[in-house]
């Protein structure tokens, strides 16, 4: 007898938490966007990807200088040292936060990239690499690439992941992204 009631309380329960889905759920859900291809919301729908158009954009001038770098802060384990130029930072239309970063080895050598970021995508772009001039070497039809953590382009995702990105997935704006640099509110570990 006690095995019954049980059971018949166990289905009571289920269908009025069915019923209570049906209703509560569709107001949880992000709402279709207008156009009705992509759900507002989502951080990234694959299908939007051919809609999206790259803004024209230019090297910073003049190049980074080492005075007004602005040091971002990285992990423990991480050996190289990552700096962002602030005046570079810039937001277009597009999405895509370009920025100049100089990343040193525990040598002393330096690397000097300007470079975009795609949040909604985790891509990154380098428009050009520094010389040891000043001056840019453009580089010839540069092509979008995955962010993935890698010892090779660690620097990349953590900038990414705690600095240019917001968590709703697209690029923070750039006097955000220097005060997250200036004062992380999360830890880059």
């Amino acid at each position: 007898m006690m095995r019954r009631s049980w059971w018949r309380w166990l289905k009571q329960g289920a269908c009025a938490l069915s019923v209570l889905v049906a209703i509560v759920l569709p107001g949880i859900l992000p709402a279709a966007s207008d156009d009705g291809n992509a759900l507002k919301g989502w951080a990234y729908d694959p299908n939007l990807t051919g809609q999206w158009k790259e803004s024209p954009s230019s090297l910073p001038e003049p190049p980074p200088a080492t005075a007004r770098m602005l040091a971002a802060p990285m992990r423990p384990t991480d050996t190289l040292k990552l700096y962002v130029d602030p005046p570079s930072l810039s937001l277009l239309k597009d999405g895509v936060a370009r920025l100049t970063l100089v990343v040193e080895t525990p040598g002393g050598a330096r690397n000097v990239f300007h470079d975009g970021f795609r949040c909604e995508t985790k891509e990154f772009k380098t428009y050009a690499i520094g010389k040891t001039d000043g001056t840019w070497m453009p580089l010839k039809d540069p092509e979008w690439q995955k962010v993935s953590f890698y010892p090779s382009n660690a620097f990349r995702d953590t900038l990414m992941r705690h600095y240019l990105c917001s968590r709703q997935g697209g690029a923070r704006q750039p006097d955000e992204i220097l005060r997250e640099i200036r004062y992380p509110s999360s830890s880059t570990e």
